[in-house]
């Protein structure tokens, strides 16, 4: 395993935009008017440690051994939110829910972040973070990683808004959320993953 981890859930406040009959990625993430009708959608964001403080950072850095980074999360609606990561050495763990059962630590909450820390060792090579934000609990931990490798899934860190593929849409965030995203599937399930550079 190349990197470690710890995690936190935290509540993160900001006001929701208002929900439009429109077709962007944001707008259907806060599409909260009718829940079951929204698609299930993600808002995430990279930040590493500089200076003392969490400063947001472009998943297309390089990053280097001993480098902190954190994984902001935040689901549009309830949902069971699972982080999972392959080594630089293909080995693969889940880095969320990091404490209690799968089942039951694994809920998240519209509008409340999961804050998701996580340190490279000194085992260069890549390293994918894969997001899975389900309608329903995992509870056996290798059943989980094998559904998120038979899943199909888009690299959330694209450089356009758009569509990632038949059922992923993404928007880039404006300037004020930088390096953040939101990403929107039309279904009940949502895959991503995020590659990252370690030198």
């Amino acid at each position: 395993m190349a990197i470690t981890r710890k995690a936190a859930l935290l509540f993160w406040g900001f006001l929701l935009a208002s929900a439009q009959a429109q077709t962007s990625a944001r707008d259907l993430y806060y599409k909260e008017l009718a829940p079951e009708s929204a698609g299930t959608g993600l808002r995430l964001q990279l930040r590493k440690m500089q200076g003392g403080k969490w400063m947001p950072v472009d998943p297309a850095s390089v990053f280097r051994s001993g480098d902190q980074i954190r994984l902001d999360l935040e689901s549009n609606r309830q949902a069971h939110l699972y982080v999972a990561a392959q080594g630089s050495d293909g080995r693969w763990s889940v880095l969320f829910p990091s404490t209690g059962t799968l089942e039951t630590a694994s809920r998240v909450f519209p509008n409340r972040a999961v804050f998701l820390e996580a340190q490279f060792d000194n085992r260069p090579g890549k390293e994918t973070l894969h997001i899975a934000l389900l309608p329903e609990p995992q509870i056996d931990q290798a059943k989980l990683i094998e559904l998120i490798k038979s899943a199909p899934s888009s690299p959330a860190q694209k450089s356009r808004t758009g569509t990632l593929d038949r059922d992923l849409r993404y928007e880039a965030a404006a300037p004020a959320y930088e390096y953040s995203a939101f990403l929107v599937s039309q279904g009940k399930r949502l895959f991503t993953r995020i590659d990252l550079k370690h030198e």
